[in-house]
């Protein structure tokens, strides 16, 4: 009896809470936008529906239902679910590549700290220099 005629109603009440309460959690922004406008439609809906009963014509009840809130309902919930985002389809558009890092720093070697001496050229007529040999073990 009463019950089955205040089920849609509690559903709806739970629908709404859930779509209010859990808003502060929900990290995208345009989803957090549209849990205040999707309640507020609903309730809008729910509204109309319940003034249309009062209109004593049947089909003029419908007529009002559907096309006060039905129709706008469904329209503005097709748009938000159907929205594309023109950016995300363009080719052309792909973020730049990341530069190369940085190449790792050098290290110097410290400066010597005698002073060097310039090898003289060799004089004509005198022997090449020999290679330094290893020492040998006695």
């Amino acid at each position: 009896g009463h019950f089955a005629s205040l089920l849609p109603f509690l559903m709806l009440g739970q629908l709404l809470w859930l779509a209010i309460s859990g808003r502060s959690d929900d990290l995208v922004p345009g989803r957090r936008r549209f849990r205040l406008l999707a309640p507020g439609l609903l309730l809008l809906a729910t509204l109309v529906s319940l003034v249309s009963e009062l209109v004593g014509d049947a089909d003029m009840a419908d007529v009002i239902r559907t096309g006060l809130s039905g129709l706008p309902a469904a329209l503005v919930l097709a748009l938000w679910l159907l929205r594309v985002d023109v950016a995300a389809l363009a080719f052309d558009s792909a973020p730049a590549p990341a530069p190369p890092p940085p190449a790792p720093a050098r290290r110097r070697c410290p400066p010597a700290t005698a002073p060097r001496t310039p090898i003289p050229p060799p004089q004509p007529g005198s022997p090449a220099p020999r290679p330094a040999t290893p020492a040998r073990p006695a």
